[in-house]
């Protein structure tokens, strides 16, 4: 019997390397769901939104499905905030907003099953293109704002919904001058220098009024589209309530869908409780 020699060995280990990559090659395929895609909209979590209406599904729009997650932005200006409470260079990881995202938001808008299946992204700040503003050190965040080269590499403004009710009835504060009422939203990208941040505004869908140089970073009134990444699994095709369609009011129709679908579940719990009361009597 011929001796195994180190070059046989060799082999050996190089095919069981093959063998072992190609079995999590097809593992990892079947783990990207196929019934999602870019410019599908779910709801996921739950925020104060409409009049009348205590809380109501988010409705988000899939940017991209990829290895990396499951790319998705809000449809509407959920929030109305300040980048920062006070005026001093702040790059977006040391910014009050993403404090506020990755922590009241985050908890509050989305149940336990939900946070579960949220990625932790690693975010790059990119320097401003146009004024070369140094952005910040690189962040994980679970929920973020976009930055400019998100907007530009992805289709995040031309299905912009524009603010939500509860953003439009807010008060007590002064619109920075040229800034539309609901229509204008945070980047993370420093703006003039790191005491501004860039924002787009204006007319709905108009990315030719980015503001460049950004607003100050305690501007109020300026809304918040905040994005996140969630693990590509099957459990996802269940959020999806509109595939991608074209139409102009797809963002009304799922928001119809999703609240008659959380009115068909409270009736549900409604009658449940009804019938554990006749049950004790």
């Amino acid at each position: 019997m011929r001796r195994q020699t180190n070059t046989d060995a060799g082999q050996d280990f190089f095919k069981r390397r093959v063998s072992i990559m190609n079995v999590k090659r097809v593992k990892k395929e079947k783990t990207l769901p196929e019934g999602i895609r870019a410019g599908d909209m779910i709801a996921f979590g739950h925020y104060p939104q409409y009049e009348h209406i205590a809380i109501s599904p988010v409705i988000w729009q899939v940017l991209e499905v990829s290895w990396d997650g499951v790319f998705i932005v809000s449809r509407s200006i959920l929030e109305s905030r300040p980048f920062h409470t006070w005026q001093v260079d702040t790059p977006w990881p040391s910014s009050d907003l993403r404090r506020w995202l990755n922590g009241c938001f985050l908890e509050t808008v989305f149940s336990n099953d939900e946070r579960k299946l949220i990625i932790q992204s690693r975010l790059a700040d990119y320097d401003n293109p146009e004024y070369g503003t140094k952005g910040g050190a690189i962040s994980k965040d679970k929920v973020f704002c976009l930055s400019i080269e998100e907007v530009r590499q992805y289709d995040a403004v031309s299905r912009f919904e524009g603010a939500t009710y509860h953003v439009r009835t807010q008060g007590g504060f002064t619109l920075p001058e040229g800034v539309v009422p609901g229509n204008s939203w945070w980047l993370r990208t420093p703006g003039l220098d790191r005491s501004r941040a860039m924002c787009l505004g204006g007319d709905i869908a108009k990315e030719s009024r980015l503001q460049a140089d950004g607003l100050p970073i305690t501007a109020q009134g300026i809304g918040v589209r905040p994005a996140l990444r969630l693990k590509p699994v099957e459990e996802l095709e269940d959020y999806v309530i509109c595939h991608d369609s074209g139409a102009e009011n797809e963002g009304e129709r799922a928001a119809r869908i999703a609240a008659d679908r959380e009115m068909q579940l409270a009736k549900e719990r409604a009658a449940e409780r009804a019938a554990e009361r006749a049950a004790m009597e």
